[in-house]
């Protein structure tokens, strides 16, 4: 009896559901022949987007910055934006 008062006990206490986090990368892939450059937002570091999307032979990746998204990436949803601070509200002056 008190297994099954235990058991009841531990199904009743509430469990927070686990969050998941990704993190998103800017790249700027750009054409070393022409100098035209064009920028993706991906869950892919600068290392493993060209083993999986196809690039020329003239391109070249430059990774830019990264940050983290809370939640799933999955279902094809939007990347979370950037966050854009201001160096000034990042690191405040020591006054």
């Amino acid at each position: 009896m008190k297994t099954f008062r235990l058991a009841i006990l531990l199904f009743l206490i509430p469990i927070p559901s686990t969050l998941a986090e990704y993190r998103a990368y800017e790249l700027v892939i750009e054409n070393i022949e022409d100098g035209s450059q064009r920028k993706v937002i991906t869950t892919l570091d600068h290392l493993q987007y060209s083993t999986y999307y196809p690039i020329k032979n003239i391109e070249k990746i430059s990774y830019v910055k990264s940050w983290m998204c809370w939640g799933t990436s999955d279902y094809e949803q939007d990347i979370c934006p950037a966050p854009s601070m201001e160096n000034s509200e990042r690191f405040p002056a020591n006054n």
